[in-house]
């Protein structure tokens, strides 16, 4: 499925959230790994509005797989959302596949992560 009918079906689920309707939105979510796919799911994280919709948004990314994986590493890199880059830990931190040096620099991350959430407000 192409980008402007995933963010069409997901404004849609916003506005009138259906179970069903979101398990198939989620389920084309992670049917490929363009890039701009990943991103667009990626940037769903930051809205928590609906608790079960965020939840299934975030609980299938790893589907993404070795694309997905390498994706949010390089966004910790980047990200200065607080609240996404938390997303980004957690979503990798329940991958599977992580090499040694991945699981090594995720660590330093998430202590950075730590000293500077207590500098700052998450969200």
């Amino acid at each position: 499925m192409d980008l402007i009918k995933l963010q069409s079906k997901y404004e849609n689920l916003e506005n009138n959230y259906d179970e069903v309707k979101a398990t198939d939105f989620v389920d084309s979510l992670v049917e490929t790994n363009e890039i701009k796919i990943i991103d667009f799911h990626y940037k769903l994280l930051k809205n928590i509005k609906n608790k079960d919709f965020f939840y299934a948004i975030r609980g299938d990314f790893y589907k993404h797989g070795e694309d997905g994986k390498l994706f949010l590493l390089d966004k910790l890199k980047s990200e200065t959302n607080l609240a996404l880059k938390a997303e980004a830990l957690f979503v990798l931190g329940g991958m599977d596949d992580l090499k040694p040096s991945e699981v090594e620099h995720i660590k330093l991350v998430a202590n950075d992560f730590i000293i500077s959430s207590n500098d700052n407000s998450i969200g």
